[in-house]
């Protein structure tokens, strides 16, 4: 499975070793040096995104990931106030 990690602190550095350790291919890095990376195109390779970022992104990144037709599991806290009722 071709994966997304989006957020790569802790966290995403350790998803990554669990994911490559169960045959998956990382195919997308975003973190805080390249958010404008993230882009419909560039998803479009993945199969899933893992989101792992603060709460203030997460909704706009999982937007971009809904755009791009790619299911995201959110591993970020705190959003819920900003989705859209």
């Amino acid at each position: 499975m071709n994966l997304a990690l989006i957020g790569y602190g802790k966290m995403g550095k350790e998803i990554e070793k669990i994911a490559v350790s169960r045959g998956h291919k990382i195919t997308l890095i975003i973190d805080i040096n390249n958010p404008g990376d993230l882009t419909i195109e560039n998803l479009k390779k993945c199969d899933v995104a893992i989101e792992f970022t603060i709460p203030g992104s997460a909704v706009n990144n999982y937007n971009i990931c809904f755009e791009a037709g790619i299911p995201v599991v959110s591993g970020t806290t705190g959003w819920l106030d900003k989705k859209m009722k």
